[in-house]
């Protein structure tokens, strides 16, 4: 017994008609600009300015105001000035003070120590 013809073309993989082909593009097409659409929302996101963050310690003689860089936080600063295990970065002026650390609002605390300095981060 042979196949017919009607069960040989059932079998056909794919779209065959233009349109067919037409709609698959499109689908496509739509897909990937979803998929790319998240991704310039976190490019404008990294690009807006961010707010600096301000510490103060005891043993400290000002405010520490560091500018988060890349994925940083201001609570991830803070959590690496008191981790006493803590190397590779230079905020505040390079310090070694470990432990003691707490965030404060920098423009409250502008005149409460003198000599306030500002220090970006560095290298990872």
């Amino acid at each position: 017994m042979g196949s017919s013809p009607t069960r040989a073309m059932s079998r056909s993989r794919g779209p065959k008609s233009p349109l067919a082909m037409s709609v698959v593009a499109v689908f496509v097409a739509l897909a990937l600009l979803a998929a790319l659409q998240p991704a310039a929302a976190t490019e404008t996101q990294g690009q807006e300015k961010v707010s600096p963050c301000c510490f103060s310690n005891p043993s400290y003689d000002r405010i520490c105001q560091v500018d988060p860089a890349g994925d940083e936080t201001c609570g991830s600063i803070l959590a690496y000035l008191n981790n006493p295990l803590s190397t590779g970065k230079t905020y505040c002026d390079n310090t070694k003070i470990r432990g003691g650390w707490i965030k404060v609002d920098c423009e409250q605390s502008q005149g409460q120590k003198s000599g306030q300095h500002s220090q970006a981060s560095q290298s990872r």
